[in-house]
């Protein structure tokens, strides 16, 4: 059976895209259907900054309300489109509310008629258990470096009572975790605090449509006025505020190897969006690798044959027909897998002269220490850490320094983020006073970005994610 994975690549590449859109700027509301429509408001999400140079900032939606799913892939997803969404779908009780009140607190959505659940005293009692690894921004050198590891009860003790650091020189702040795999061989996808929360919130909001998820984050602090660092992300993010203020200053993919200067050597530049650096594995626009295959696989033959022993335990002879036919496919797909990995690029022009000259590639080799990981932790709002300066995804001037049109969001608490994969964002966080401690507050979930060839009923080029997703449920009870 032929893999699907070995889809075409090339080398640097940078061609005209959806992101290019030299006259269809636009800080109003998404056109279409009725439930999109905003009113004359949404526009002050958006502003745009000129700079000496005559580039056109790309466009960014804006919605009144979340639109269908079908609509926001068509306007959104599949042009690679920010958008800002001015709600959340707050009167679902299994999102992060309670019971409408009387009168709305300040950290409940604007016009919600419902309190935020996720308060400081709701998220110590239901996750305060969960091992928290803070950021810690020094007054002083204007850095990130990694913080103690503490319960996360501790982590909103301290900042409420400012004594998570030292309040002269030092600021806190919660963001992605360390990278960590987990039992079936994937990065983490319920990253601390967040498991204990996933009942209340939902595993696939409904706007992303068929978008596979690949992580949750929660992020939390009082670091007020401090920038993320200028950066871009591998992932399809949708960003949920949910206190506080966030600035968001966006330039578009396209813009990569003309302006933003990274600081890792661009290999490629996939027609979603998504960079690959030098020094990471391939892999086709979604993400996907050989080794992504082969984990899924292996993951996928070792439960069908489990069901096999215990079907065959049963003497059940249709339990047993069918455990051995599910043993089967997944021995086809492992095979798949293995061909991809064998000789999956063969047909491709190869970017490294040794290999041209037919040295050694193999997928699966572990110790290739010049390979990082694409999606390790401190990616999102990318918080640049003390001695690593170095990551690839980040940009080697500050956002000051790009000599490019550039695009500014206000996201405010009540509203959504779309930013599709690649594209390059500064991001700056305001916290809320004394509101509920005063710390700012955001849920993130990160996709798997789509192909370019992709459509709302089949965004990848097959069901890698979607099989690797479920696999993920089942483990974690959450089917």
């Amino acid at each position: 059976m032929a893999s699907k994975l070995s889809s075409k690549k090339r080398k640097i590449r940078d061609t005209s895209s959806p992101w290019d859109h030299p006259s269809s700027f636009l800080d109003g509301d998404g056109d279409g259907e009725e439930e999109a429509k905003g009113d004359s408001s949404a526009a002050a999400n958006v502003v745009v900054h000129k700079s000496e140079e005559s580039s056109v900032p790309f466009k960014v939606m804006s919605y009144s309300s979340p639109p269908s799913c079908i609509m926001f892939y068509r306007e959104c997803i599949s042009q690679r489109q920010c958008a800002v969404i001015k709600a959340h779908p707050w009167n679902d009780k299994k999102w992060l509310v309670t019971a409408p009140t009387a009168q709305t607190p300040s950290s409940s959505p604007p016009g919600s008629g419902f309190t935020l659940k996720w308060n400081d005293s709701y998220l110590a009692s239901k996750a305060g258990a969960q091992i928290v690894t803070p950021m810690v921004y020094s007054l002083t050198n204007k850095q990130y470096t990694r913080g103690k590891s503490m319960p996360f009860r501790e982590f909103i003790h301290n900042l409420n009572n400012n004594t998570s650091v030292d309040q002269k020189s030092e600021e806190a702040y919660m963001t992605t975790q360390p990278a960590a795999f987990d039992s079936q061989g994937r990065l983490t996808v319920a990253n601390a605090p967040t498991p204990p929360l996933l009942d209340d919130m939902p595993l696939r909001p409904e706007i992303m449509g068929k978008l596979t998820p690949t992580a949750y984050n929660l992020w939390m602090g009082k670091t007020s006025g401090k920038s993320s660092g200028l950066h871009q992300d591998w992932h399809d993010n949708l960003y949920v505020l949910l206190r506080g203020t966030k600035k968001f200053k966006l330039w578009p993919a396209s813009l990569t190897q003309t302006h933003m200067k990274p600081r890792g050597t661009v290999a490629e530049v996939f027609d979603n969006g998504r960079v690959r650096y030098e020094g990471a594995e391939r892999c086709r626009e979604d993400g996907a690798t050989a080794r992504d295959a082969r984990r899924v696989a292996d993951v996928e033959l070792a439960k069908a044959e489990q069901q096999l022993d215990t079907a065959e335990a049963s003497g059940d002879k249709k339990r047993i027909q069918s455990a051995r036919k599910a043993v089967e496919q997944a021995e086809e797909r492992l095979d798949s897998a293995l061909a991809f990995a064998v000789g999956g690029f063969a047909n491709i022009e190869e970017e490294d002269e040794e290999e041209e000259d037919g040295g050694d590639s193999d997928a699966f080799d572990d110790d290739d220490d010049d390979d990082f990981d694409d999606d390790g932790g401190d990616d999102d709002e990318g918080q640049q850490v003390d001695g690593e300066e170095n990551l690839p995804h980040f940009s080697s001037v500050s956002s000051d320094q790009v000599v490019a049109n550039s695009t500014e969001v206000v996201l405010r608490a009540g509203e959504m983020l779309y930013l599709p994969a690649g594209t390059w964002h500064d991001v700056t966080s305001y916290h809320d006073g004394d509101n509920d401690g005063g710390a700012h507050l955001a849920l993130n979930f990160w996709y798997h970005p789509p192909s370019s060839k992709g459509s709302f009923e089949a965004p990848y080029e097959d069901d890698l994610w979607e099989r690797d997703f479920q696999l993920w449920c089942d483990a974690n009870g959450r089917s």
